[in-house]
């Protein structure tokens, strides 16, 4: 995976020393990765973005053939690293989708949120990120900017406890989980052992009754 790691430097119990925000060199370089958090950023021909799937913007013909067409994978990933100022200089990774927006919401406005923070105080961090943003975020690319800097901080806590994060969060509730694939190819994820699969439906409202059927 080719990338400019997101530096947003958490202190633990101490003051900030330093801290940064980038996303992917390139959107070649996240398409030959096979995407990062953006799983729409993808080389041509991927049946994520090549293959008829229905879509807000179906109802226009010239977008139907291809998702690309009308940028689903425009803004790509954003990687925050979050740093803790212990002994160990623990690391914590989140990554999210946003590019160079998200970023620049990381750099220029979250970062004040978390640095000097005590990374104990994950839900407060989270609060106030989120309030701070209600006059233009509530959803969108303001949540998945917080999202990727909160991922870090659950990660970077979750080192620092020596823990795994579902311990962290009040432990697990059963020994194990059924999981889906998210496919064109039903049939392969069965064979896979899959317990289910999500797939795109390639028609609806946009194609007319005729879609609905």
């Amino acid at each position: 995976m080719i990338y400019n790691e997101t530096h947003m430097i958490c202190t633990y119990l101490s003051l900030i020393f330093d801290h940064n925000a980038q996303t992917f060199s390139s959107s070649s370089s996240e398409e030959k990765s096979g995407g990062g958090a953006d799983c729409h950023r993808q080389s041509s021909g991927h049946w994520i973005v090549d293959t008829p799937i229905s879509n807000p913007m179906s109802v226009y013909e010239q977008y139907r053939d291809s998702r690309t067409s009308w940028g689903i994978g425009a803004l790509g990933s954003v990687i925050v690293e979050v740093e803790l100022d212990d002994k160990d200089k623990t690391i914590g990774v989140g990554i999210s989708i946003g590019g160079e927006a998200a970023c620049f919401m990381v750099e220029n406005h979250l970062s004040r949120f978390v640095e000097g923070q005590d990374p104990t105080n994950v839900e407060l961090i989270w609060d106030q990120m989120y309030r701070s943003t209600l006059n233009y975020g509530r959803k969108g690319i303001a949540i998945q900017a917080i999202s990727a800097v909160d991922l870090a901080i659950w990660d970077a806590l979750g080192k620092l406890k020596k823990a795994p994060v579902y311990e962290l969060l009040g432990g697990k509730t059963k020994e194990k989980m059924p999981v889906y694939a998210t496919t064109s190819r039903p049939d392969l994820a069965k064979e896979m052992g899959f317990h289910g699969a999500k797939f795109p439906l390639p028609y609806g409202p946009a194609s007319g009754e005729w879609g609905m059927r």
